[in-house]
């Protein structure tokens, strides 16, 4: 595939026709109107739309099947009362990647676009999932949706095992990992929200009450950046709405029942933990939102004392299932905290430039400044944690909520073009070494950061050793700007 000049992933390079103009009607149509519009244009959906052209929500057959031809409301009953919410949206003339990767992160079929792009612009058309096939290769989406229907445990460990071979057969090279990583993360999200729904099905039966409070399942670490391809360290927690002081206690014990079984679904499934690894299943990262709270003030205002290097992964934090407002409320709180503590981001930033990547490779071994031989290369150590280490301090100082090392990394806003280069270097050398990790780990079973240069080729080991010395740009061009020296 490669020497006809055709990749696994080429597709998702792809710019989408404009979908055919999709059925619209006002929020006021009766229901039988709206289904007789859908069976004359053969549509997917109808979109509600308000006077001003923006959509209000979407109504698909089988809503029409569920609530109208089953009898549970009358034909004549207003669209407005119908449609659903629109969970996904996007603008028109995008790649087909951006499409795909939205719809897995939305668990959605359909897409709205409008004209901007936004919630509230003018109405443009309805993408589906039928529009991306004839496009090519959506697999992943019926992956997605098998797995939201897995009825046990072991048909979902089997749903994960053909996910990893969708990623494998795509990953192909370095600029593969920009749509595999998101589709990921994806699988790991949908992954996680079934397995959940399946625990707390179990503990229902058995008859132990939920305390019925707000909460929310994150993933924290490289699960949280979408850069975790194997089934290693999958770092998950739980955060629940604050109790009652009289109810705290059992709220805690559910909660903490409910983590450890969530984890032990997820070793069923094929994920592996490392000792270092983060749990639900484990008081410290199933706590309540205040609880939170407490934890990243001490982390944040005494990071010496409290050791927040053994922490730094928390602040990581992406929102899967549940209510994503508690996430927002901790965020805003961490913020909030590390404004009124200046020297958080320099001391994070400091601890980031204590090791430095090794020089070059010779005969197959990994040679480092002080001239020291290894035999093996840690890539987690010598690119790719020190590219997240700094773009996760940069984006606590600047406030930036993006959620991915390469977006983070934005936050510089170079003015000199030397340094803007260097940025775009950084991300090329992240991507390579995001890619031999994801292929070594699939290919050994492994997490896959531990890579013997003896098995690369000449060409891979050069593109590496450029990477080294982006790093050390990075480091020293960070250093300046917060007056720091990376050192070993």
């Amino acid at each position: 595939e490669l020497r006809i000049g055709r990749r696994p992933v080429d597709w998702m390079a792809r710019p989408v026709d404009q979908p055919a103009q999709a059925v619209t009607c006002p929020p006021e149509s009766p229901a039988r109107q709206v289904a007789r519009l859908l069976a004359d244009q053969d549509a997917p959906a109808a979109v509600v739309i308000d006077r001003e052209g923006a959509p209000l929500g979407v109504i698909t057959p089988r809503i029409l099947s569920d609530e109208v031809a089953s009898g549970r409301r009358p034909p004549d009953t207003p669209a407005h009362e119908l449609m659903r919410p629109v969970y996904g949206v996007a603008a028109p003339g995008l790649e087909a990647g951006d499409y795909l990767t939205r719809m897995l992160d939305c668990q959605i079929e359909h897409l709205v676009l409008t004209a901007n792009g936004r919630p509230d612009g003018p109405f443009s058309g309805v993408l589906t999932r039928r529009d991306l096939t004839r496009v090519e290769g959506a697999a992943p989406l019926a992956i997605i949706e098998d797995m939201a229907r897995a009825p046990r445990i072991s048909e979902l460990a089997a749903l994960r095992i053909q996910a990893e071979r969708v990623l494998a057969g795509g990953l192909t090279g370095p600029d593969a990992t920009r749509w595999l990583a998101p589709m990921a993360g994806a699988f790991n999200a949908a992954v996680l929200r079934r397995v959940v729904g399946l625990v707390e099905g179990a503990l229902a039966e058995q008859g132990l009450e939920s305390p019925d409070l707000d909460h929310c399942w994150v993933f924290f670490g490289s699960a949280a950046r979408n850069e975790l391809f194997t089934r290693h360290d999958l770092d998950h927690g739980l955060i629940y709405d604050d109790p009652d002081p009289d109810h705290a206690r059992a709220a805690r014990a559910y909660y903490l029942e409910l983590g450890r079984r969530v984890s032990a679904a997820l070793s069923a499934c094929g994920f592996m933990s490392s000792t270092k690894a983060i749990s639900a299943g484990h008081p410290s990262a199933c706590r309540s939102v205040r609880e939170w709270e407490l934890a990243f003030t001490d982390w944040i205002a005494q990071p010496i004392e409290s050791c927040v290097y053994r922490a730094t992964s928390l602040f990581d934090m992406r929102p899967v299932h549940g209510d994503c407002r508690l996430v927002d409320r901790l965020e805003r709180h961490i913020h909030g905290e590390e404004a009124r503590s200046p020297r958080f981001v320099p001391l994070l930033l400091e601890d980031s430039m204590a090791n430095l990547p090794p020089l070059t490779f010779f005969r197959g071994l990994v040679v480092d400044d002080e001239g020291d031989y290894t035999e093996v290369l840690d890539l987690q150590r010598a690119t790719l944690q020190p590219v997240v280490d700094i773009a996760r301090a940069l984006a606590l100082d600047s406030g930036h909520q993006a959620p991915t090392t390469l977006d983070r990394l934005q936050v510089l806003s170079p003015e000199e073009d030397r340094a803007a280069l260097l940025i775009d270097e950084t991300a090329a050398a992240f991507r390579n070494a995001l890619y031999h990790r994801a292929r070594t780990g699939l290919t050994t079973g492994t997490d896959g950061s531990r890579v013997d240069p003896a098995k690369l080729t000449r060409l891979e080991q050069n593109l590496l050793k450029s990477g080294f010395r982006t790093v050390l740009l990075l480091m020293e061009y960070t250093g300046r700007r917060y007056g720091l020296t990376p050192r070993r």
